[in-house]
């Protein structure tokens, strides 16, 4: 850009007559001398007319490079003005640009922050979801356990009860006992109930009922300690009314030869001997 300024400033624009190139002046050339004859010399002559016009035809291509010289300088000119001026545009809206770059950087920064904290949240998150699923899974696993152990003893009282059925006419003790297993299961079922509602509670809440989940642990510690209790209780009245059976049998055996070991012919043992059995035979509780 300096050498064209350097050269621009050393070529005059031609569109000021001032400073324009000044003109040589005009050539006189002296008459062609005469010679002692009283003629002109044509040697002479010819060769003035000849440098006449050698130095015209040189004054117009020197006329001629001054106009092109002074044309190129204006055009020059021109031409820099129009750069200095796309120079100085460009530089606006590079710093334009730059600042605008400037903003984006700033709200990409602003947004990289807040997603880096968003991703540590739901890290945290995901993990204490992880957490939760797995203690569900285990209180799931848990109330399975006490599911089948409370069938297997549903089970159990079931198969006791229709002995019993078979035998209440004779052993009026075990409608008692009855009662007291049925209420008893009755129990159970209650706060399995319970146990299963608060089981699908705790899974539709599973991200936020974390203390709920500590409460159901220690309702199941409970259960089953007294399942625990329960079942030795059963199996303890259990062992009493097979004492009683095996009272029932020495007495009877010994009087009914004919009975069977389990007592199932002991309505016709009994009406075979002249006794008829009256007590109605409780319906079974479903």
């Amino acid at each position: 850009m300096a050498t064209v300024k350097q050269e621009s400033a050393s070529v005059t624009k031609p569109s000021s007559p001032e400073m324009q190139t000044p003109r040589p002046p005009a050539i006189i050339f002296p008459p062609p001398p005469i010679d002692a004859n009283g003629g002109e010399n044509d040697s002479m002559d010819r060769d003035i007319s000849v440098a006449v016009n050698t130095l015209t035809n040189l004054r117009q291509e020197r006329l001629s490079l001054v106009r092109k010289l002074e044309e190129q300088a204006a055009a020059r000119l021109n031409d820099q003005a129009e750069f200095n001026e796309k120079i100085s545009n460009m530089n606006s809206k590079c710093h334009e640009m730059g600042a605008h770059y400037q903003t984006l950087y700033d709200v990409y920064r602003s947004v990289y922050i807040n997603h880096h904290s968003l991703q540590e949240r739901y890290t945290t998150l995901s993990a204490n979801r992880e957490e939760e699923k797995s203690l569900v899974k285990a209180l799931e696993i848990q109330i399975q356990r006490a599911d089948e152990e409370a069938a297997a003893q549903e089970k159990t009282i079931k198969e006791l009860k229709e002995n019993i059925d078979y035998n209440e006419t004779t052993l009026s003790e075990f409608k008692e006992c009855m009662e007291e297993f049925t209420n008893k299961l009755d129990k159970l079922k209650t706060e399995r109930d319970e146990l299963e509602t608060e089981r699908n509670t705790l899974a539709i809440k599973n991200e936020k009922d974390t203390v709920l989940i500590d409460h159901l642990k220690n309702d199941r510690l409970e259960m089953a300690e007294f399942q625990t209790h329960t079942v030795k209780g059963l199996e303890s009245e259990i062992q009493e009314l097979k004492v009683i059976l095996e009272r029932v049998k020495i007495e009877l055996f010994p009087r009914y030869p004919n009975m069977h070991d389990n007592l199932d012919n002991i309505r016709e043992v009994l009406e075979e001997d002249g006794h008829t059995l009256k007590a109605k035979k409780r319906k079974r509780r479903t």
